[in-house]
């Protein structure tokens, strides 16, 4: 399994109580942006936010997905209950604003399922929900039965998660939930904690210049990091949207197919989401100029000059990485000037749709912002990573490198 790490919204000091899911939040993230960091294993715990009209199902009974791998590492064996979806519609996937509204209220009502099937239970069962399957919700099932001692069926948390999606939350509770959601985007980027709170900020902000604009991802990455959206959520639209999705048998808890741990990520079998999803174009590969207006205040100085390439092949939780970038990194590299320095990465996968990967100077060379500059710009015309992100074409297009300038 590749090391694996996630966003963090706010570090735990700041609440002395907190409710059962919320710690599932915590410990599992909840976001646009899953992270993995390569060469040893950083849990950070930030609460992260998660396709033409396609079939009522999105994917095809036949097509598996790799088990959800911060679960698998963070939950106990025998508290795992099962990786579902919940099928959800959007009308037109390449009209933005319906895209934009889609995933907010998808958000939105994942918090309110999750919170509702822990106050219904009792804390017996507990979810992380986000919409990872875009348009759908995934959700990752947890029955207490190590914690509490009792005999539960998991089967009986899929029945009080389906009466809950059944049912219409009051417009107070749709209120406080999209409230919490706009806070904790907010909180993301005035106050990240460590340096993979940082370089996951980093990477949202940019990928809203890499993705051309008007396109589906721009879209989705743009509205993950706009707090106001959430904070001005109507909660009688919402209800409306609701009562659509719930109509005609939708809403449904349904379970995931899982591949085998050793399923060839290559193979027809697994479901690869970006193929059902509409193109969205790229920015040429170049500088992109950002300021820490929008990635936030806390930017230290090797951070502020970082690189970015992708990966058009990766899938979500594959047991076994694809990206040709990996021999790259976390290895002492010689650069021009006689210059030796430590490059490090941090990947991060979009929605389960694109994975990109940043690159970024070792403090301990690159001790003061003109140096990580220097180390940067040799680093985006080194061959190797330019032949990764050539080597990841999609409809053409090179996916990088992008040197990122923070200003």
């Amino acid at each position: 399994m590749r090391p694996t790490t996630v966003g963090v919204s706010s570090p735990r000091s700041r609440c002395s109580l907190v409710s059962p899911e919320t710690k599932e939040r915590r410990k599992l993230g909840v976001t646009l942006m899953t992270l993995r960091v390569r060469g040893a294993l950083l849990v950070f715990l930030f609460a992260l936010t998660g396709w033409v009209v396609f079939p009522e199902n999105a994917f095809s009974d036949a097509k598996c997905f790799f088990s959800d791998a911060l679960g698998a590492t963070f939950v106990p064996s025998e508290d795992r209950g099962g990786e579902f979806q919940i099928a959800l519609s959007v009308n037109d996937f390449h009209d933005v604003k319906q895209v934009q509204k889609h995933f907010v209220y998808a958000t939105v009502w994942a918090r309110l399922l999750a919170s509702q099937l822990a106050a219904d239970t009792g804390g017996l069962c507990n979810a992380v929900i986000g919409p990872y399957l875009f348009p759908n919700l995934h959700v990752f099932l947890i029955a207490h039965r190590a914690r509490t001692g009792a005999i539960s069926d998991p089967a009986s948390c899929v029945h009080s998660l389906e009466k809950v999606a059944k049912s219409q939350p009051s417009a107070e509770s749709i209120s406080a939930a999209a409230l919490k959601e706009s806070q904790t985007i907010s909180r993301r980027f005035s106050s990240p904690v460590g340096y993979i709170g940082v370089e996951d900020n980093i990477l949202k902000i940019a990928l809203r210049q890499i993705y051309g604009p008007d396109t589906f991802m721009n879209a989705l990455v743009s509205i993950s990091t706009n707090s106001e959206a959430f904070h001005s959520l109507d909660p009688v639209e919402f209800q409306a949207w609701l009562q659509a999705q719930q109509s005609g048998g939708r809403s449904e808890v349904n379970p995931i197919a899982i591949c085998a741990p050793d399923t060839n990520p290559k193979s027809d079998r697994v479901a690869h989401p970006r193929e059902t999803l509409p193109y969205s174009n790229l920015a040429a590969a170049g500088l992109i100029r950002l300021s820490t207006t929008d990635t936030g205040p806390v930017v230290p100085p090797t951070l502020r000059h970082v690189i970015i390439v992708g990966d058009s092949q990766d899938v979500a939780n594959a047991p076994h990485p694809s990206l040709t970038i990996d021999d790259y990194c976390n290895k002492q590299h010689s650069l021009p000037n006689h210059t030796q320095a430590r490059i490090h990465c941090l990947e991060a996968m979009a929605l389960n749709i694109d994975t990109w990967t940043m690159l970024f100077c070792d403090a301990d060379d690159c001790t003061s912002e003109s140096a990580a500059e220097s180390v940067m710009a040799a680093v985006a015309k080194d061959q190797a990573v330019i032949t990764s992100a050539e080597g990841s074409l999609a409809r053409g297009q090179a996916r990088g490198p992008y040197l990122v300038a923070i200003e």
